[in-house]
């Protein structure tokens, strides 16, 4: 075969290799390469494009020995050749493999040769992946400064070519520095960026790094349930396409989560799973000394100390040996709290001033936060210096907007409930009342990112409370001045939908006789909030999409787009993942308005919340409460709590104002004739098995019907698509079962 032939051959086989890389499919590349050079005789300078390309895959797969051996034997072939940028690619492998085995210095050098490289060649994008790639090492070292630096130099560069990849590499990287420098609302704003940006390019792998960064930012924000679905996102990715590395990452913020809620058997078992794919792939790296120091967190807890000391002094080499300066911080934090425990006060204040010296140095407020309230319980027995220590970690607590707390795990708080509570500018409370863990801890993340243009969707069964926690956001956010806009997505006929959410002008269409803008443009300046946005059509779902990403409106029969500036909350009481799954919601649109989540529990499952708002309800209505002890006795509170409250704290706020409208100011006979009604309601719903088969599923028939109406809020309509049927025929059943709907 002819030179040109083989060149011709070799283009193809490349480029069918370098596909199967962009889609993620690094094990069917490697084979297809393996297959190729098997079947080809190539000449010296052929071989060192497959070389380049076997180092590249076998770097993704996380093989990074063979990676390196592979790049130095390309480089050994390439190095007398003049093409500068082939050599670069080389070296780019090779300082890859260097990193992730943990040799940062060899990796720092190869990466200025391939930057002196690329500015010769005028390379642009791989100048901008190469400093991205400095700032990699950079942030190891614990430089964040110098990391934010090459970062910003990376990302105007990326900008000013236009390449949307890059850029959304590069925020996520922000993201995640800022998450390190304690800034938790920037890390969202830049890791929502890098999320939209990744989806719209089908980027997985940068998409699944970007989703693990928002997890580690919201766990630090303590919204634990968007953390989880975060997570859970990751791993999605992650099983899909076969990220090796990525799964070490998973397992080791899912036992940081697991900690901060305090399962630490849980937890010491994933950060178990992490070591074994950290320790897979090298013997030395970030991911290992990562994980060892939470180990040893973990095992201290448990009290297995020996342990603990035995992981937090490997941690402690494993950082040295790499140069990860923040990271060797806080495993001598760990290794201070060890010597406090045993009583060896002269090592634990040695061990703490060392570690807080490395941690300053960083900048990495969270990590200094921890050393601070680690020494604070080392000096105990020093009123002054505990004191001194606890003061500056509340202070970094209160920059970094994170609520104070000595105990890791969150508590929950059993003196009664937290009154959440905003005024509107026309005098109006909006207020929030709950003693349950869960909800105290949606409400502290809120009060970290109220002031944010962060999406957020609100999940939750019908009647939970997803519009008044939608109203808090919006009323206690610097937008509290300008307009709320309610949207019911469910309760727009979809022929309708793209008028009432964009508008139109006059003349677009029949009837539209005169111009009207749409409820987006009317939420300018203020919130807009989507409730049951899974009801939106697929045409809608797209046109919001675009209107999210560059918050501009375009009106039916409108030439040119409008900008408006809002802020967006959504709400659906379906499971939206499962849609996007199923086709029925677009992917790009839920990861645009998922960027923070927050899940409502029912009403069933909030424990001792029911008796308080019962309690808030009859204030509301002007009834005087007494003695609560007296008025919920075990045998009321029992009655009450066996009832399912299948509408949630929607059925109850109703309940209670209808009795108040029956016996005004008589709170003993409300919650006696409550009581009374809701062991008539469970009674209801008991199957007598003693009855006969029909009649048994006529009782049952009518629960369901029951429940899904409940669901629905008593829309006919939506109760049917919940049962799967046809309207009709869901009006038959509920006359027929003298079902009365007011």
């Amino acid at each position: 075969m002819s030179t040109t032939g083989y060149k011709k051959q070799i283009s193809e086989i490349v480029s069918e290799i370098e596909r199967l890389i962009e889609q993620g499919d690094y094990p069917q590349a490697l084979a297809e390469l393996r297959d190729a050079d098997g079947k080809i005789g190539l000449n010296l300078y052929d071989s060192v494009l497959f070389l380049e390309v076997k180092g590249r895959i076998l770097n993704l797969m996380g093989d990074y020995k063979n990676a390196l051996e592979t790049a130095e034997e390309a480089y050994q072939r390439a190095r007398h050749e003049s093409d500068n940028e082939l050599i670069a690619r080389i070296q780019t492998q090779t300082a890859k493999a260097y990193l992730a085995l943990g040799e940062t210095e060899f990796a720092r050098r190869e990466y200025r040769d391939v930057i002196a490289a690329h500015r010769r060649s005028g390379n642009l994008t791989g100048l901008i992946d190469t400093l991205n790639r400095l700032a990699q090492i950079s942030f190891i070292g614990g430089d964040f400064k110098e990391a934010v630096r090459l970062l910003n130099e990376a990302l105007e560069y990326a900008r000013k070519q236009g390449l949307s990849d890059r850029v959304a590499s590069l925020t996520g990287n922000l993201g995640q520095i800022s998450s390190m420098l304690g800034d938790f609302n920037q890390a969202v704003k830049y890791i929502t960026i890098s999320i939209q940006k990744n989806t719209e390019l089908n980027r997985v792998h940068n998409l699944c790094r970007a989703c693990l960064s928002l997890a580690y930012a919201e766990l630090r924000l303590s919204n634990f349930d968007s953390a989880r679905k975060s997570l859970k996102k990751a791993f999605g990715l992650i099983e899909k396409h076969n990220l090796t590395r990525e799964y070490g990452i998973y397992h080791e913020y899912l036992a940081e989560l697991e900690f901060e809620l305090g399962n630490h058997d849980e937890a010491l078992a994933q950060i178990k799973k992490a070591l074994d794919y950290a320790l897979g792939l090298s013997d030395a790296s970030a991911m290992i000394s990562q994980s060892l120091r939470l180990k040893a967190e973990i095992e201290m807890k448990l009290n297995r100390l020996e342990d603990a000391r035995l992981s937090a002094s490997r941690a402690f080499e494993m950082a040295e040996k790499i140069g990860e300066k923040l990271e060797s911080g806080a495993a001598c934090r760990v290794l201070a709290e060890l010597s406090s425990v045993k009583g060896d006060k002269q090592a634990a204040s040695d061990l703490i001033h060392r570690a807080i010296d490395m941690v300053q140095k960083s900048g990495a407020r969270f990590d200094l936060s921890q050393a601070y309230i680690a020494a604070y319980r080392i000096f105990k027995g020093n009123l002054a210096e505990s004191q001194h220590y606890l003061r500056l970690a509340r202070e970094l607590y209160t920059a970094m907007e994170l609520d104070f707390n000595l105990n890791r795990a969150p508590q929950v708080d059993r003196n009664g409930q937290r009154d959440y509570e905003v005024s509107t500018p026309d005098g109006r409370i909006i207020k929030i009342v709950s003693s349950n863990r869960n909800i105290q801890a949606i409400m502290r993340a809120v009060d970290s990112i109220k002031d944010a243009d962060i999406p957020i969707l609100i999940g939750g069964e019908t009647g939970t409370g997803k519009d008044q926690l939608a109203k808090f956001i919006h009323y206690s956010s610097i937008r509290r001045t300008e307009k709320f806009i309610s949207v019911n997505c469910a309760a727009i006929p979809p022929e309708l939908a793209e008028s009432e959410l964009f508008g139109h002008v006059k003349g677009a269409y029949t009837n539209a006789t005169e111009t009207k803008d749409g409820l987006i443009a009317a939420a300018a300046g203020g919130t807009l909030f989507l409730n049951e946005i899974g009801e939106l059509p697929p045409a809608i779902q797209a046109k919001l999409l675009g209107a999210l990403e560059n918050k501009k409106v375009l009106r039916i029969g409108d030439h040119l787009p409008r900008e408006v500036d809002f802020r967006l909350i959504c709400a659906t009481n379906r499971d939206l993942e499962e849609d996007v799954e199923n086709g029925l919601f677009r992917q790009d649109l839920y990861f645009r308005i998922a960027v923070m989540t927050f899940e409502l529990p029912p009403l069933a499952q909030r424990g001792n919340d029911i008796f308080e708002l019962i309690i808030h309800f009859l204030c509301e209505k002007g009834f005087e409460i007494p003695d609560k002890n007296q008025l919920f006795t075990p045998e009321v509170k029992d009655r009450i709590q066996s009832y399912d409250w299948p509408g949630n704290i929607r059925e109850l706020k109703n309940e209670i104002n209808l009795l108040a409208l029956s016996y005004p100011g008589d709170t003993e006979e409300v919650i006696s004739k409550l009581v009374e009604k809701l062991s008539a309601e469970v009674n209801q719903f008991k199957i007598d098995k003693n009855s006969g088969l029909a009649e048994q599923i006529s009782t049952f028939e009518r629960n369901r019907i029951l429940e899904a109406l409940a669901q629905a809020d008593y829309v006919i309509r939506k109760a049917a698509t919940i049962l799967k049927m046809p309207e009709a025929t869901l009006r038959s059943k509920i006359k027929r079962h003298n079902i009365v709907i007011a």
